[in-house]
Formats: structure tokens, C-alpha cells, sequence
């Protein structure tokens, strides 16, 4: 009867964790690769800032944060930052 419980308590766990924001995760990551397609055609510069840092905060450790971050590191001429972001983005999955 113990770990019938148990199994209960933890398949209730896992249904309250998936309706607070786990599912959620993906698609904010999915909907930061469409921005990312954009982010060319952006011509203004707050408006550009705006849009990678909505990027970063969505999905932190998703290839396109990672591909913004590059992006800035270029920008303020860090380039040896830009080269290792680039290379720590080719080893992250593209939906993590």
C-alpha cells in the first residue's frame, strides 16, 4: 500500500509540474528560432536590442541565445568571445 502512494504522490507531482511551465519551455524555444529569423530584417537599433535580449530571456541555453550572444560578443569587437560562443553553439542541441 506504501508504494502505491508513493507512486501516486509522484505521478501527482508530475502532472502539477507539467502544467506550470515545462511544456511551456519548448515552445517559447521554438518561437525564439522564428525571431532569430528576423532579427536580419530589423533595421532599427532598440528595436534589434529588444528582440535578442527577448531571445536570451526566453530560452537562455538554446542555440539561439547562444547565436545572439555571438552576435553581441561580435558587435563590441570581442572576438575571441565570439569565435567561442560560436564554438559552444555548434555543441548545443538546437531545441534545448
Amino acid at each position: 500500500m506504501k508504494i502505491m502512494q508513493t507512486y501516486l504522490l509522484l505521478f501527482i507531482a508530475v502532472l502539477l509540474f507539467a502544467q506550470s511551465g515545462w511544456a511551456s519551455g519548448a515552445a517559447s524555444c521554438k518561437e525564439t528560432l522564428k525571431m532569430l529569423d528576423t532579427l536580419d530584417s530589423i533595421r532599427d537599433e532598440a528595436k534589434l536590442r529588444q528582440a535578442e535580449a527577448k531571445i536570451i530571456s526566453q530560452c537562455p541555453d538554446s542555440a539561439a541565445a547562444h547565436f545572439v550572444n555571438a552576435l553581441q560578443f561580435e558587435r563590441v569587437s570581442n572576438i575571441d568571445g565570439a569565435i567561442w560562443m560560436s564554438r559552444h553553439n555548434i555543441h548545443v542541441p538546437i531545441f534545448a
